[in-house]
């Protein structure tokens, strides 16, 4: 493959050790490096595999260009396999996550649900005040023809 460009290999090394540096401070930091460990040796893991493929396939587009694309496919599919695990995004039953469930315990799905109820009984409230003030009916008897005959009667 002569002229064609080639990435430099150790910048990119660099740059993923890089984040990888930043993803293990950030979750030591928060106090989750436990939990952190197996996600990002396995993103070091794909890491070092995707640069093994980035300095192996043009050699290999030589002699076969479609043993080279079949090469990149796997490592694509096989990241994609095991990064992709079970998850909220992955369409899969909602009864695999409380969250999803409508009797749901999560404490910001309750945080959130509270909110909007005092936001609706809010509106609800500015509402009928708007309408009793604007026909000088009580909210109970105030319908759109109420309010459409007291407008057109005080014109």
């Amino acid at each position: 493959m002569r002229g064609a460009a080639r990435p430099n290999l150790w910048a990119l090394a660099g740059a993923a050790a890089a984040l990888l540096a930043l993803c293990a401070g950030v979750a030591l930091a928060k106090d989750r490096l436990t939990q952190a460990s197996a996600p990002l040796l396995t993103s070091a893991g794909f890491w070092a595999l995707a640069f093994a493929v980035i300095a192996f396939a043009p050699r290999l587009a030589q002699r076969s260009g479609l043993a080279a694309l079949a090469l990149v496919g796997a490592v694509a599919t096989a990241d994609l396999a095991i990064g992709n695990e079970p998850n909220e995004s992955t369409a899969l039953p909602p009864e695999k996550f409380d969250v999803l469930r409508a009797d749901t315990k999560n404490d910001t799905i309750a945080l959130l649900r509270e909110n909007l109820a005092i936001k609706r009984r809010i509106s609800v409230t500015a509402s009928n005040s708007r309408r009793s003030a604007f026909t000088g009916r009580t909210p109970a008897s105030c319908t759109a023809s109420t309010t459409i005959s007291a407008t057109i009667q005080s014109a």
